[in-house]
């Protein structure tokens, strides 16, 4: 089981605060993204491994944190990772975590990706000027229950 470490660090979330968020993003988050926030408001899960497929081949990183919506530090916020990277990522997705490296967790907000998390990598995004695309993005988990219930511990290989 995903423990949260660094549950509510920056303060916990009302439903008020989220609700001004979502209208702020002119969507309703899913409802067990909702309740992660609500309860946790970020943190750094653990166990912190995911694996997917990139490029047609396995692969796997860290979810180091899952930001929170408060006006806490910059790696752990949602609102300053969507001010930073809003024009980076594809319209109707929300950065809502980032690897070691860098790299974003991103959550559709929008079918047919709703609900669904997406693997962001940064050494393959769009140049400055350029559309962002998915040609950088990886699916990860059909949800972020999915998300969670996929870590697993670090295996050195």
């Amino acid at each position: 089981m995903v423990q949260i470490e660094g549950s509510r660090r920056f303060g916990a979330l009302t439903e008020a605060r989220l609700a001004e968020f979502e209208h702020q993003l002119s969507a309703r988050l899913p409802d067990d993204y909702r309740s992660f926030l609500l309860e946790h408001n970020g943190g750094a899960p653990n166990p912190d491994t995911i694996d997917f497929v990139m490029e047609g081949q396995p692969n796997s990183s860290d979810l180091r944190y899952l930001c929170g919506i408060h006006n806490g530090e910059y790696w752990a916020s949602l609102t300053k990772h969507l001010k930073t990277f809003g024009a980076r990522i594809p319209a109707g997705f929300l950065p809502i975590g980032h690897d070691s490296g860098g790299n974003q967790y991103l959550l559709g907000l929008e079918a047919p990706h709703r609900g669904r998390v997406y693997f962001w990598d940064h050494e393959m995004e769009a140049d400055e000027g350029e559309v962002p695309t998915m040609e950088n993005m990886s699916l990860v988990a059909e949800s972020f229950s999915s998300l969670l219930g996929g870590l697993r511990e670090y295996e050195d290989e």
